[in-house]
C-alpha cells in the first residue's frame, strides 16, 4: 500500500469521536437556568417578570434561592473563619513579644562579644599597625559596645515602630539592607551546615 493509499483511506477507517462528559450542575448554574428556561408552576399566580424587547424572565423563586445560597455560603465561610481561630492560642501575641525580647537579648549579647573582640585585637593592631589604628580599633569597639547597650535598654514596641518609619522614609535602603543581610545569612548557614554529598 502506497502513502497515498493509505492517506485516502485513513479518514474513512478514523475512530468515531466519544461523546462529552457532562458535567455536575453546581448551585449557581441551576439558578442561570431557571432565570435563563422559566418553567411556571401549575399553581403559580405571580407572572413571571420580563424585560420589553427580550425573551429572558426572572421568576422571584430563582432570586430567593440565589440569595439563600449566597447566605449559605456567606455561613459557611464565617464556620470555617471561627475553627481558624478556635485553633489559634488566645496569647499568641505574648509568645511572640517573648520570642522578640529574647532574640532582641541574644542580639544584644553577640554584639557585646563583637565589641569585646575588636577591643582584644586593638592591643595586636598597636603591635603591627601602629597606636594610631589601635585607637581607631578602641573607639569601634566603644561604639558598638554602645550600640548593644542602647539595643537591650530599648523595648520591642518601640524598635518596631523605628523599624517601620525607616522603611518607610527610606524603601531603597531597607531593601538593600535585607538583601545583603539574606546573603550573609545565607553564607554563613551554608558554611556551618555545609554541602554533603
Amino acid at each position: 500500500m502506497s502513502d497515498e493509499e493509505f492517506k485516502a483511506e485513513a479518514p474513512a477507517t478514523a475512530a468515531p469521536k466519544k461523546p462529552r462528559a457532562k458535567k455536575t450542575p453546581s448551585p449557581d448554574s441551576t439558578v442561570e437556568r431557571e432565570i435563563a428556561s422559566p418553567a411556571p408552576a401549575a399553581g403559580d399566580a405571580t407572572p413571571p417578570v420580563s424585560s420589553p424587547g427580550t425573551e429572558l424572565a426572572v421568576q422571584p423563586d430563582a432570586l430567593s434561592d440565589a440569595s439563600s445560597t449566597s447566605s449559605t455560603d456567606a455561613s459557611a465561610f464565617g464556620a470555617a473563619a471561627a475553627k481558624v481561630s478556635a485553633m489559634i492560642p488566645e496569647n499568641v501575641t505574648v509568645k511572640a513579644r517573648e520570642i522578640a525580647v529574647d532574640v532582641k537579648d541574644k542580639t544584644s549579647d553577640a554584639v557585646q562579644g563583637l565589641a569585646r573582640i575588636i577591643n582584644d585585637s586593638a592591643g595586636a593592631i598597636d603591635d603591627n599597625v601602629g597606636p594610631k589604628y589601635g585607637d581607631y580599633a578602641r573607639t569601634a569597639a566603644q561604639s558598638v559596645s554602645d550600640a548593644a547597650d542602647r539595643l537591650r535598654a530599648k523595648p520591642v514596641d518601640e524598635i518596631a515602630a523605628d523599624t517601620r518609619e525607616f522603611v518607610r522614609a527610606k524603601p531603597g535602603a531597607a531593601l538593600g539592607i535585607a538583601a545583603v543581610s539574606s546573603l550573609v545569612l545565607a553564607k554563613i548557614f551554608g558554611s556551618v551546615f555545609g554541602k554533603k554529598r
